[in-house]
């Protein structure tokens, strides 16, 4: 994370900004395996709604980013 922070701090406004993306990115695949991993354990209905209205979230999150980074579906 101090690598991270780092890099980011020195960046050009440009590299910044892509820089940002990337690790918005990242956490929202992050959140996203963690959601189906609990979704794959848990027996608790209120939870498991949860779990699924948070996984759309987060992968229309990630989708959108991707959108910005000019990454392929």
């Amino acid at each position: 994370e101090k690598a991270d922070g780092d890099e980011l701090l020195h960046a050009s406004s440009k590299k910044f900004q892509r820089l940002y993306l990337v690790m918005m990115y990242m956490d929202f695949d992050w959140q996203i395996q963690l959601d189906r991993s609990a979704m794959a354990t848990t027996k608790n209905p209120g939870l498991l709604a949860y779990l699924k209205k948070a996984l759309t979230v987060n992968m229309s999150s990630r989708k959108k980013l991707a959108a910005l980074l000019g990454m392929a579906p």
